[in-house]
């Protein structure tokens, strides 16, 4: 069952401790499949998208 936990948009701190308290029981042997963080801009103006300019192979790094 999928769960998530909100925070304050200016508590970056607990957020990240809540995060690495979840990534130091998955590695304690606690089964948690997915640990991830996500935020959205509130400022944004229009819809989510990828940057239709933006150009991939011009920015990987050379392995």
């Amino acid at each position: 069952m999928s769960q998530c936990k909100e925070f304050q948009s200016g508590d970056m701190v607990a957020a990240l401790k809540f995060a690495d308290e979840l990534r130091q029981r998955q590695a304690a042997g606690e089964y948690l499949r997915h640990i991830t963080m996500s935020s959205e801009n509130t400022n944004s103006v229009g819809i989510p998208s990828a940057a239709m300019a933006y150009h991939w192979a011009e920015h990987k790094i050379a392995a």
